[in-house]
């Protein structure tokens, strides 16, 4: 009788060996799946942080070409929080650019 106990408890744990193995290799293909998708979403992010950092320069110096200081301190990218106006990240404000000499002097 002692025998059949053991092969009973022996095809168990076979069994439950399988199951283990099944879901092991289940999470282990989750974990792929999440750092691929991790990756795609710093990939996205950055290309996004450059585009806007590029974007908000340019819209900053055409506004003080056009002689509104104001909003191009408001455009102002982030050197923090890249992706982030500084008005929004809460960086200091720029120091105030020296008035312009009026012309013929």
């Amino acid at each position: 009788m002692r025998d059949r106990d053991l092969a009973g408890a022996a095809a168990e744990i076979k069994a439950l060996r399988k199951k283990l193995e099944g879901a092991i290799k289940d999470v282990a293909r989750e974990v792929r799946e999440a750092q691929a998708t991790l990756d795609a979403k710093s990939t996205a992010m950055a290309a996004y942080d450059e585009a806007f950092g590029g974007v908000a320069a340019v819209l900053m110096g055409l506004l003080r070409l056009s002689g509104k200081p104001d909003l191009a301190a408001k455009v102002r990218p982030s050197p923090r929080r890249p992706g982030q106006t500084a008005a929004d990240a809460g960086d200091d404000p720029p120091p105030a650019p020296a008035p312009a000499d009026p012309p013929g002097n």
